[in-house]
């Protein structure tokens, strides 16, 4: 009952944890999304001010440069190569007053007049650049607002300025330019500072791995463009990312320099204290929530505990008297009814479920044997066959002389053969794991092998077999000197893909047995399918000759205008399936099928079959079902299907406009094909009612125009040849 107070008190706290977990993700879910949109929009606008802010200095330098290239002075003393005057107005003056850190004039002639903060490599690459030659070919027409003005990278020292260039021009920029001069301010550490200082922004260059960013930042700046080196590809145009502490959001924006090709990397660093602060306030309110719903879970428990689990303690220390005693609890009678009822129930059900366990046992046990029975025998084997439990290989017992037994002896002495037969098999398979025995239906036992080859299963089968024979008990039950029993085994998925096809060929194994001599083992195989057809038809040939010529001579009789008509078939079918190397089997079917084809017009009245005047479509209807007439009635006389097929198929036409199907072409079975040539052969050889014979070759070139529409047209020339051979014989 602990577990019942358990139970209850965890619930409980269920109901409180998750509201509170959704809560969570929720909010959580909610304020991660807001405050990232709220972020991202806040870094564009940072990233447009910022670029704002360099836009600015640069026109501050492109101001002052502009300012000094329209300088008169300046014109004249260029024309003058006067260096010693740009030293002291140039590079000794501005630098101090004006913040300018690099400086370069040269005349039209590419020479450099005065140089201030750059190298040789610096002003050789500025002025071979495409700008600087631009702006000595400058025209009047040119627009001074476009002079030339940007970052530019000194890659060999590792260096980022914003530059500004134009042409040395008379006042108000006429005159032919004399030269060019360029002003850079350098981008430092200190320079960033100031810029954190007037406008709130952390910002850091990254330059081919080398950082530029203000000191009290370095170290982040360091971290973050690693950790941007591992997220982004060198060439990705712009994005927005979080530190790996998610402390602070990075904008990056690349750079063009001022020949217009991508230089540097710009990072603008942002702080996310209000995203963090307000995370922090959703985790403390969800803490405090979660403190006062266990205090309330608390209270509930103990309340529950006293309603609920006290009284059901109560009941239950009366769980060893046979029956409920009333027990007198301070709590609803509810409870009281409701362990009441359940505890009746509970017997009850306990009572079915044995019972039904009971019930189940005797629906799949054979009463006489105490093996399963065959409903259970075939739902097992197919459950095998579905789980592909291969190999799976099926023993199938039959009884010798069983009918013998129960004759002399009697059925209750047939029952206890049967009985004693069920225990020689089930003491057998005791010692074998995965096999199960049933009896599949009066004398027949069927034994299901799980992993066992048909090999295996033989040498189990002749255990089995020696054992019933030399039984001393089934001797005595028995009038005979011993009783004995014929096994077919047969194997899935090498003989059958079903549980009814494996049944059935393990079947046909012991049926063989039985043929064989009784008392023996044979594994299927399917050769001797082709034997027991063979033998049948031998058997069913001798059986039937005398039935089958008594109704041979009642056909004729019945059509007296053609003598012998079903004995010239049977002859002429016979002649064509030497012809085309048929087997003997097929020869004996195809005399028989001849001999019979015609018998369904037992059933079609003499004024029709004797009228000499052209039939009506009516008449033409009831001649068509001759076939299907003939089927029913020899089916009873004859049981191998392929002698019925002769039968049933013999009007159907090549073309598919025969009876009584419309099969066409080889869908028509060899033997009513050879049969239909046969039959219309020795029908146009003979007088009819309502014609005379035709000549052998006028019959013969009958045969020929409907090859192909009524006939095999591979048929029909061999059946000539063979017609003609067997005249040659007579």
């Amino acid at each position: 009952m602990n577990t019942l107070k358990f139970k209850i008190s965890f619930s409980l706290f269920l109901v409180a944890l998750i509201p509170l977990v959704f809560y969570i993700l929720l909010n959580g879910f909610v304020v991660t999304k807001v405050f990232s949109k709220i972020e991202s929009s806040s870094m564009e606008s940072a990233i447009k001010k910022v670029q704002d802010i360099f836009a600015v200095s640069s026109e501050y330098v492109l101001q002052n440069v502009r300012d000094y290239a329209i300088w008169d002075e300046t014109y004249e003393r260029i024309q003058l190569k006067d260096i010693t005057w740009f030293q002291e107005n140039f590079s000794n003056w501005i630098p101090k007053n004006m913040n300018i850190d690099l400086i370069i004039v040269s005349n039209h002639n590419n020479e450099i007049v005065n140089s201030f903060g750059c190298t040789s490599k610096m002003y050789s690459d500025l002025l071979e650049a495409e700008f600087a030659k631009k702006l000595l070919q400058y025209d009047i027409n040119n627009d001074p607002e476009s002079y030339p003005h940007g970052f530019y990278v000194c890659n060999d020292e590792k260096e980022l300025y914003i530059i500004a260039a134009s042409p040395i021009l008379q006042n108000n920029y006429i005159g032919t330019s004399q030269g060019i001069i360029i002003f850079g301010k350098k981008v430092t550490p200190n320079f960033l500072e100031c810029i954190k200082q007037d406008y709130k922004y952390d910002i850091f260059f990254s330059l081919e791995g080398n950082i530029i960013s203000a000191s009290d930042i370095y170290e982040k700046a360091v971290s973050y463009y690693e950790t941007y080196n591992k997220r982004f590809a060198k060439n990705q145009i712009q994005s927005i990312f979080k530190s790996d502490n998610n402390h602070d959001i990075i904008g990056i924006v690349p750079i063009q320099d001022i020949s217009g090709e991508m230089a540097v990397n710009m990072f603008i660093v942002e702080s996310r204290e209000v995203f963090i602060y307000t995370l922090n306030i959703m985790i403390l309110n969800a803490v405090l929530i979660f403190v006062v719903a266990l205090l309330l879970i608390f209270f509930l428990s103990r309340k529950a505990h006293k309603l609920i689990v006290y009284p059901i303690n109560k009941l239950l220390k009366s769980k060893d008297i046979q029956e409920l005693e009333p027990v007198f609890l301070e709590s609803a009678n509810e409870i009281k009814e409701l362990v009441m009822v359940f505890n009746k129930i509970s017997k009850k059900l306990e009572k079915q479920k044995w019972e039904n366990k009971s019930l189940k046992s005797l629906s799949i046990t054979d009463h006489l044997t105490s093996l399963y029975n065959h409903s259970y025998c075939f739902e097992y084997l197919e459950k095998k066959v579905l789980t592909n439990c291969y190999p799976l290989t099926v023993i199938f017992c039959d009884i010798d002389h069983f009918k013998l037994i129960n004759d002399m002896q009697g059925h209750i002495t047939g029952d206890m053969v049967l009985a004693e037969v069920g225990k020689v098999i089930k003491n057998c398979i005791q010692n074998h794991d995965h096999i199960t025995a049933c009896r599949y239906g009066g004398e027949e036992f069927v034994i299901i092998l799980e992993k066992y080859t048909k090999e295996q299963a033989y040498e189990i089968a002749e255990i089995i077999r020696e054992q019933v024979s030399k039984s001393n008990i089934l001797a005595k039950y028995s009038s005979l000197s011993s009783v004995t029993i014929s096994i077919g085994i047969a194997s899935c998925p090498s003989d059958a893909s079903n549980a009814s096809d494996l049944i059935e060929k393990a079947d046909r194994a012991m049926y063989h047995a039985k043929r064989r001599g009784r008392n023996q083992s044979v594994i299927y195989t399917p050769a001797l399918e082709e034997k027991d057809l063979a033998i049948d038809i031998a058997e069913q040939a001798t059986l039937t000759t005398n039935a089958m010529h008594s109704l041979t001579a009642v056909i004729d009789a019945k059509d007296s205008y053609v003598e012998r008509h079903s004995e010239m078939v049977a002859t002429y079918s016979l002649e064509l399936a030497r012809k085309i190397n048929l087997s003997e089997k097929d020869q004996t079917i195809l005399k028989m099928g001849g001999l019979l084809h015609d018998c369904g017009k037992i059933g079609i009245p003499d004024d029709i079959i004797k009228k000499s005047t052209q039939l009506t479509k009516e008449e033409w209807d009831r001649i068509k079902v001759h076939p299907q007439i003939g089927t029913n009635i020899i089916k009873h006389i004859v049981t191998i299907p392929e002698i019925q097929v002769c039968i049933q198929y013999h009007h159907e036409r090549w073309d598919g406009t025969g009876c009584p199907e419309g099969l066409s072409g080889k869908s028509i079975p060899l033997y009513a094909r050879i049969i239909a040539i046969a039959d219309a052969y020795h029908a146009m050889i003979s007088d009819r009612p309502y014609r005379k014979a035709l000549t052998q070759e006028e019959a013969f070139n009958e045969l020929r125009k409907c090859k192909g529409t009524q006939f095999d047209p591979e048929l029909v020339e061999p059946f000539i040849e063979a017609v003609k051979e067997y005249e040659l014989r007579r």
